[in-house]
């Protein structure tokens, strides 16, 4: 394994680094959350997330010795770099950024030191700042809060088609049955979306318990989502260092061009992630379509909410999606078919079946939730989720 360059969080910084870090924190914080996203000093951070975990105390799954003793070496290492620092950070992406670094030497040249810091953008995507000495990657709890909710809610309905349907799934009307057997997980998908809608956030949405069962698929499906996510961002360091058609100020279609390229190896790198961890979803490439139909999911219920007037008027301003970025359906097909390109010959037929089942599978939970929009059959839940 490579060793692992991402910074130690001891390591002195430049008084210039750390006001730069707090001013970019200041720039992606969205007005009026900045309470929420002050830094919590160790020991704050070690009995919340001490009391998050005790809930799972009497899972066959949880290894409560070993959870304590993560916890306390995250917390022995943390220094906070500036005031919005929290120990979760390195907590929760830390192993993940390591094997995506790991991933990505065995197919590029190493790229330069990394300091993951604590992002405050509440929205789903976490934000790489290359530059030409030490690059940034902030991530936090919205990217936390977003994969976590979104997993759960694909995991019930990855549940829901193994027990109802022994076949592989191929249409809509085979999803249609399924969800006349068990329809939790798609009202959980459409009440994430209508959540996002209005808050552009999954924070806040509010507990969602799961049987006990579904944590080996919902671990891996996370696992799968948040690395690919870390991935698309890591590409952006290896695209700035080099491929030179991507540094210095881009047009809109070069910063378009350089997200669909980061897609692509985001997508590979997580793909060997996964081989190595032995996590399938990582592999097939489950963990990206994922998070884009969800993505996309979100921005259409919004978009519908928008013009039944459900949406207040103080929000329609507000972005769906980075005009610097490819429309939401461009990157899935992207994906898809990188998918299959990028498959050994004698995988392709496998892989292809899988990302065709997908498409149908994520397909009817975004078509069924907007229609029950559309009907009206949602609207009683058209109002932040409590």
């Amino acid at each position: 394994m490579a060793e692992d360059k991402t910074e130690d969080s001891r390591a002195p910084r430049s008084d210039d680094l750390k006001r730069y870090i707090e001013y970019l924190q200041k720039q992606i914080m969205v007005e009026g959350t900045g309470d929420f996203f002050e830094g919590q000093t160790a020991e704050e951070w070690v009995s919340d997330t001490s009391n998050r975990t005790e809930r799972f105390s009497n899972s066959k799954y949880f290894n409560g010795p070993a959870v304590s003793q993560y916890i306390s070496d995250i917390a022995e290492r943390f220094i906070a770099k500036t005031r919005f620092e929290t120990p979760m950070t390195a907590a929760l992406f830390g192993n993940t950024l390591a094997e995506v670094r790991s991933a990505s030497e065995t197919m590029f040249k190493p790229v330069r030191q990394i300091e993951l810091l604590t992002a405050t953008s509440s929205t789903c995507s976490p934000s790489a700042f290359p530059t030409n000495d030490i690059h940034l990657l902030f991530i936090g709890a919205g990217t936390a809060s977003y994969c976590n909710y979104w997993a759960k809610a694909y995991t019930a309905v990855l549940h829901a088609i193994s027990v109802a349907s022994p076949h592989p799934i191929k249409s809509i009307e085979d999803m249609a049955s399924v969800f006349d057997h068990n329809d939790s997980g798609l009202l959980l998908a459409g009440k994430l979306a209508i959540h996002y809608a209005f808050f552009n956030t999954a924070l806040g949405f509010g507990r969602i318990d799961q049987s006990d069962d579904y944590l080996p698929t919902r671990n891996a499906l996370l696992n799968s989502i948040e690395t690919f996510v870390i991935a698309h961002e890591f590409a952006h360091f290896i695209a700035h260092e080099h491929f030179p058609q991507f540094s210095g100020s881009l047009s809109t279609d070069e910063s378009k061009a350089l997200e669909s390229c980061c897609d692509e190896i985001g997508l590979s790198i997580s793909r060997l992630a996964g081989m190595r961890s032995g996590n399938p979803y990582n592999f097939d490439g489950m963990g990206a379509l994922a998070f884009y139909y969800s993505v996309k999911l979100c921005e259409d219920t919004r978009t519908l909410l928008k013009d039944l007037g459900m949406i207040p008027k103080e929000l329609h301003g507000r972005p769906v999606r980075e005009s610097s970025h490819p429309e939401t359906a461009e990157r899935i097909l992207l994906i898809a078919n990188a998918l299959v390109d990028m498959s050994d010959p004698e995988d392709k037929v496998r892989i292809k079946s899988l990302v065709d089942e997908a498409a149908v599978i994520f397909g009817t939970v975004s078509f069924l939730v907007l229609a029950m929009l559309a009907d009206g059959a949602l609207q009683r839940d058209a109002e932040p989720h409590q």
